[in-house]
């Protein structure tokens, strides 16, 4: 049972892969049909900007670039030191008055 499964979602597999390939081949040919120099200029530059975004062509893919920036760990230690020092700064001395219950709710 468990190898029928298994065939019938490669096969499946298989099917949508295909289909996935076919719907590409269609769009990519609808988008050069479109891009002739006979058709009306707007839809052609919409056509041949579509063209380039096509992976296999990757004219006008957005890259994202990340930089890193590489910190020593004395760089790191010098900024938690200063931070934690603001947070001493803001701290309220103070004194407990009493450990006990809510001096409001207790019987005398």
């Amino acid at each position: 049972m468990v190898l029928l499964l298994e065939a019938l979602l490669s096969e499946y597999d298989y099917d949508l892969l295909e289909e996935a390939q076919t719907i590409r081949r269609y769009v990519t040919n609808r988008l050069i049909e479109e891009s002739s120099p006979d058709k009306d200029p707007k839809y052609t530059l919409r056509a041949l900007e579509n063209l380039g975004k096509i992976t296999e062509v990757s004219l006008f893919t957005e890259r994202v670039e990340v930089t890193v920036k590489q910190q020593s760990t004395e760089e790191l230690e010098d900024k938690l030191m200063k931070a934690l020092q603001i947070l001493d700064a803001k701290t309220v001395e103070g004194e407990v008055v009493s450990s006990s219950s809510n001096p409001i709710h207790s019987k005398d």
